[in-house]
C-alpha cells in the first residue's frame, strides 16, 4: 500500500510522507473544518490540516493540541475554536452530513458525488473530469 501512495505521489509530482499514525480517529478534525466556518477559514483549514498530515507525516491531527495551533496560525483563537468545535450544533452537523453520505451510497475516501453518481478512489480521477466536461 505504501508503494502504490508513492507511485501516484511521484507520477503526480507532489509532495508526501506516510504518516506517523495511520489510521487516526478524524471527528475532531471533522467538527474542526464545520467550525471554521464561522471565520470563514473552512478551506484553509482543511488545506493545513492535509499537509500537515499527508506531507509531513503529522499523526497529531487527530488531537486538540495541533488543531488549536493550526487555528491560531489561521487568526481564530484557540480557545473559541475548540468551544465552537465540540458544540453541539457542530456534532449534530458531522452527524447529519455523515447520514447522508451513507444515505448517498458513499463508503471510502476518497468519494466524489456528481449529480447522481459516486465516484470512489484516486484512480477514477479521468472518469470524474469526463463527468465534469458534459455538465
Amino acid at each position: 500500500r505504501k508503494d502504490d501512495l508513492m507511485r501516484w505521489a511521484r507520477k503526480y509530482q507532489f509532495p508526501f510522507r506516510v504518516p506517523e499514525a495511520f489510521p487516526i480517529k478524524t471527528s475532531r478534525a471533522l467538527r474542526g473544518a464545520i467550525a471554521m466556518r464561522s471565520w470563514n477559514q473552512e478551506q484553509a483549514f482543511i488545506d493545513a490540516i492535509f499537509a500537515a498530515y499527508w506531507e509531513q507525516g503529522d499523526g497529531s491531527i487527530g488531537d486538540y493540541a495541533r488543531l488549536r495551533q493550526i487555528a491560531a496560525t489561521l487568526g481564530v483563537n484557540p480557545d473559541e475554536f475548540e468551544i465552537a468545535a465540540e458544540s453541539g450544533p457542530v456534532r449534530a452537523e458531522l452527524i447529519d452530513s455523515t447520514n447522508k453520505a451513507l444515505q448517498r451510497g458513499v463508503f471510502g475516501v476518497p468519494s466524489i458525488g456528481i449529480e447522481n453518481d459516486i465516484y470512489w478512489g484516486k484512480d477514477r480521477m479521468e472518469f470524474v473530469e469526463d463527468h465534469l466536461a458534459r455538465l
